[in-house]
């Protein structure tokens, strides 16, 4: 199987490319031999730019909401995290931030138009892959491993909310 890809982040900006509002829609499958299948979710993800936040130069800092089925407006919303984005001369971005108590790093690859998000806790780590698809759309693919459950894939996409 073969396909062309050629959507590019503007100026890649994967930072800049993030804020907005997202649905983003998954199904869930269990590693396993048959890998079987658990269900589907789908959530608004808020992401935003910290303007308070005392951030180095050149760099953004970024909070992501996640919309509870509770939540009747943004503003509802809590913050999961705040990520600080790092860009690299290369076109590339680090990021960084904290999760339930533990440091989170990312990697913005500008060639591929995606990033690769690295979550880690006491019981396991969590890999999320975002590829940019076009301006309003990306591919996700998530990968949950802990010391408690079987591994679980989770795949997707997100689209932006047009307001």
């Amino acid at each position: 199987m073969s396909s062309s890809f050629s959507y590019s982040v503007p100026n890649n900006d994967f930072a800049k490319y993030l804020i907005g509002r997202w649905k983003r829609s998954l199904k869930c499958q269990y590693f396993g031999p048959s890998l079987p299948f658990v269900g589907g979710n789908n959530s608004v993800l808020i992401i935003e730019e910290e303007t308070e936040a005392i951030s180095e130069p050149g760099t953004l800092f970024l909070n992501w909401k996640v919309m509870k089925s509770g939540d009747s407006t943004a503003e509802d919303a809590k913050v999961a995290f705040c990520m600080q984005v790092f860009p690299n001369s290369d076109g590339s971005s680090n990021m960084q931030w904290e999760y339930h108590g533990h440091n989170c790093e990312g990697f913005f690859h500008p060639q591929a138009s995606s990033a690769t998000l690295m979550f880690k806790d006491d019981a396991g780590t969590m890999t999320v892959v975002n590829r940019a698809v076009d301006e309003n759309t990306m591919a996700v693919c998530i990968v949950e491993v802990d010391n408690q459950f079987m591994p679980v894939m989770q795949f997707g996409t997100m689209a932006r909310i047009v307001q």
